[in-house]
């Protein structure tokens, strides 16, 4: 099922930066808790525009912030 989700996003990538438009978003900063950390991540890297939207979201501070409060800092 991710696969098939992760291809409409690289489709949409093409059009625009970020899934909502070319600003990053609660859009795109919503799907990564329950993603990140799993061993999916060569589903998103495999993809060009999923990647380069993968590796732009995590290096957000707003995501960082997220995963520090995960780890319960």
């Amino acid at each position: 099922k991710l696969s098939k989700v992760l291809d409409i996003y690289e489709k949409r990538l093409e059009e625009a930066h970020f899934l909502a438009d070319d600003e990053f978003s609660l859009a795109d900063l919503s799907l990564l808790p329950n993603t990140y950390g799993t061993d999916k991540g060569n589903l998103f890297t495999s993809r060009e525009n999923v990647g380069r939207w993968w590796d732009e979201i995590l290096s957000q501070g707003s995501w960082k912030k997220v995963v520090y409060l995960q780890k319960g800092a």
